[in-house]
């Protein structure tokens, strides 16, 4: 997902930097035009044939210094909004990637239901414990990249979920 940082880097150089990966998504951070710089979402299938969608947000509220050249980022509300209705029927479940502060993403969870898990990372502290909000789980990792994050999700005979989240700090 596109970030803070990654912003800063100007329509140009994001395109770049991203185009080399093709791994980038972000449903809400564009050209000047209004052109998205990289798709707004990306269906894996994973074990099974099971299909995760996974959509990516960034904050809209970038210090105007902190904005690099030819970048627009549209509300991420709005965002999650226009294109979750196209993404939920081609996937069977939805992870939503935001840099986003805690409670915005509280907020994403409780307005849309079709959200599996929030993985976000504007926040001070990474957290060992998903954190339940509507039907979905949110589990924060941050500190800079110092930090590493694993989520399994398991279901059973009934489609229950369990979730277990470990954070890995690195070393110098």
């Amino acid at each position: 997902n596109v970030g803070h940082r990654e912003v800063s880097l100007g329509a140009e150089k994001l395109k770049e930097v991203g185009g080399k990966s093709g791994l980038f998504v972000s449903a809400n951070v564009m050209d000047a035009s209004g052109a998205l710089l990289f798709p707004p979402y990306k269906v894996v299938t994973v074990e099974g044939g099971y299909r995760i969608g996974i959509l990516g947000v960034t904050d809209e509220n970038v210090a105007p210094e902190d904005q690099g050249e030819g970048i627009v980022i549209a509300p991420a509300a709005d965002a999650v909004g226009k294109y979750l209705p196209e993404l939920t029927p081609k996937a069977d479940f939805i992870v939503v990637l935001a840099f986003l502060e805690e409670e915005a993403m509280k907020r994403l969870a409780e307005h849309y239901f079709e959200i599996g898990v929030i993985v976000g990372g504007r926040v001070l502290q990474p957290t060992h414990t998903p954190v339940e909000v509507n039907q979905s789980r949110l589990v924060y990792i941050t500190d800079k990249g110092k930090a590493v994050g694993k989520l399994d999700i398991a279901f059973d005979a009934d489609g229950q979920a369990t979730y277990t989240n470990a954070i890995h700090m690195l070393a110098d």
